[in-house]
């Protein structure tokens, strides 16, 4: 990528791009979809409505980040405020209309998720501390059941008319999950005693045990299970009784965003094992990798 485009790069927060696709994969696994050519535009709308929304964020809190010493691009001079905002509508307005139109059951869905979009973005600092943990679950839940709601409609998503149906606790584990970690995510400018981040990360790793009432039977579930776990809750046990100055509590959301695909990863396992569930697996360095080319701040 070249130096022009990676400032633009950052802006999306293309690093995050795999664990987005890997939401939409997930969720079309678990529906029983296979890959077929009217999968990609509503594929592409959620993904262009996602990074379209990263971009409208910086937008709406440039004020903010230059205050708070964030090296953003648009902090940095490296991209403008009005060539930001353009690219933003851009995407927010192809995200929209390729899943609205994209698909026979776009409709409604393309609308709610630009609405959870926008809300967020621009609904100002009260509502978004006190609902964006719950907009952000939302939105990565929408995302998650996008692909069988664009073809089987939203009312068929949890009854025969998707195949198989989709058991309501893979849904549940995907918004509770990102729930308490983006809570979490509020007392990043702040920061936060050990013992309180410890609490978020921890039913952020117990989350999947609600899928033991499918009886998964994969040997993989539980090692995985494990695995994700240790990938929260491990790098911070050492430091529980200290206090994660801002920066630091920083650096464990991104470390808790960089796990995250493997719980759509554990859903997939419980609920339509399959070998390509473990993808899964494979999505977390790629974040991290890209999240070194394309630091996120």
């Amino acid at each position: 990528m070249t130096s022009s485009l990676l400032p633009w790069a950052r802006l999306a927060r293309l690093a995050l791009l795999p664990s987005i696709l890997w939401d939409l994969a997930a969720g079309a696994l678990v529906a029983g979809l296979a890959w077929e050519p009217r999968l990609l535009a509503p594929l592409l709308g959620v993904v262009f409505l996602y990074h379209g929304g990263m971009v409208l964020n910086d937008v709406a809190d440039v004020a903010r980040d230059r205050v708070a010493g964030r090296r953003r691009p648009l902090v940095a001079g490296a991209v403008s405020r009005r060539a930001a905002a353009a690219f933003a509508a851009a995407l927010l307005g192809l995200g929209w209309a390729l899943l609205r139109f994209g698909s026979p059951h776009g409709a409604g869905l393309a609308e709610l998720l630009l609405g959870v979009v926008l809300l967020y973005d621009l609904g100002g600092d009260v509502l978004r501390h006190w609902l964006g943990p719950g907009l952000l679950a939302l939105a990565r839940t929408l995302a998650f059941l996008a692909l069988p709601w664009a073809v089987f409609g939203r009312a068929a998503l949890f009854t025969a008319g998707a195949t198989p149906p989709i058991p309501v606790e893979a849904p549940l584990v995907q918004a509770l999950g990102w729930l308490f970690l983006a809570r979490l995510a509020t007392h990043e400018e702040t920061g936060l005693p050990g013992m309180r981040v410890l609490p978020y990360l921890l039913m952020t790793a117990v989350v999947p045990g609600a899928l033991l009432r499918l009886d998964p039977w994969w040997p993989a579930f539980v090692p995985l299970w494990l695995g994700f776990a240790v990938l929260l809750v491990l790098p911070v046990w050492p430091r529980r009784h200290e206090r994660f100055p801002p920066k630091d509590l920083q650096a464990v959301v991104r470390r808790g965003l960089g796990a995250m695909p493997l719980l759509p990863t554990l859903v997939v396992l419980a609920v339509a094992p399959s070998p390509w569930a473990l993808g899964g697996v494979l999505v977390v360095p790629a974040v991290r990798a890209l999240a070194r080319r394309l630091p996120p701040e």
